[in-house]
């Protein structure tokens, strides 16, 4: 699950928080999709640890922001979109109209489907 503003005032410290419920995790990755580099941040969770982060990233833009988790060597996902008033770049950002995802927004995880190859 993804803690976090739906509207962040500053871009330059956008709190975040992500809460695993799924046993045996392993990692949990955050990940600002519009950010110049999309990786944020990146926990191991040791053995017997609550799998809880919590930090502050830095967004240019309005964005949806990922959070990975990986259990029990799995990946799971959740989104959030996040709308930022002024940038972490600097200057102002309208919040505008946001367009229609290709996929619904969710802060609760959801398995990741991958593909192998045969």
């Amino acid at each position: 699950q993804i803690t976090a503003p739906d509207i962040a005032e500053n871009g330059m410290v956008v709190p975040i928080s992500v809460t695993s419920n799924l046993a045996k995790t392993q990692s949990i990755a955050i990940l600002v999709e519009k950010n110049p580099s999309t990786l944020s941040a990146s926990f191991d969770i040791p053995d017997g640890t609550d799998p809880f982060v919590q930090t502050r990233v830095k967004m240019g833009q309005s964005s949806n922001v990922y959070a990975v988790v990986k259990a029990d060597g799995k990946y799971y996902s959740a989104v959030k979109e996040i709308k930022v008033t002024l940038g972490g770049c600097g200057g102002r950002r309208p919040l505008g109209v946001v367009a229609a995802a290709k996929h619904p927004p969710t802060d609760r995880l959801h398995q990741c489907k991958t593909q192998t190859n045969k």
